[in-house]
């Protein structure tokens, strides 16, 4: 049987990976980590992508380095993975760390408003302590909305810290 070759040098029938094709080295290829990369003109800027994507040239914020099998480290988006990797492995890998940074990210932004709302509740007291306590049994007993507030930011998880947090911003506006 004869193999006969296109334009690129390529066997007929066989697959070559868009990276590889790139220049980029052999697959298959390795996920070997991640690197955020903002950029910030001055402050008070938007903040921009820092990086570029060695495929496509995008710029990307969110890095993602891929080792060849000849040892070549590069790095990529995770749009370029979706779109043109065809190892459902390497896009299960980098789906978890997106996923991963994205409840980082939503744990910090949660525990900024609770910290900013515990600096806010000597300014919200007054309005709070208007308030009967949300649970009827507990406003009969002359408990107020502060002292719920208050249990909530000592005693809740992190949900329920934040419903306090809007309990408290709410006042205050």
């Amino acid at each position: 049987m004869r193999n006969i070759g296109n334009q690129n040098g390529e066997q007929v029938g066989s697959v070559i990976h868009v990276f590889e094709r790139a220049g980029l080295g052999k697959a298959p290829f390795r996920f070997t980590g991640m690197n955020v990369n903002k950029y910030q003109a001055c402050p008070g800027a938007p903040i921009q992508p820092g990086g570029s994507c060695d495929y496509c040239g995008e710029s990307i914020m969110y890095e993602f380095f891929l080792r060849s099998a000849d040892g070549k480290v590069f790095k990529v988006g995770s749009d370029c993975i979706h779109k043109h990797d065809s190892d459902s492995g390497l896009r299960r890998v980098v789906d978890s760390k997106v996923r991963e940074m994205k409840r980082q990210q939503n744990i910090a932004r949660q525990d900024a408003r609770i910290a900013r709302a515990k600096e806010l509740l000597p300014q919200a007291e007054a309005k709070l302590k208007a308030i009967p306590h949300p649970y009827k049994w507990k406003a009969e007993q002359g408990l107020t909305q502060y002292d719920c507030v208050v249990w909530f930011l000592e005693s809740a998880g992190r949900k329920g810290k934040c419903w306090a947090a809007k309990l408290i911003e709410e006042a205050i506006a």
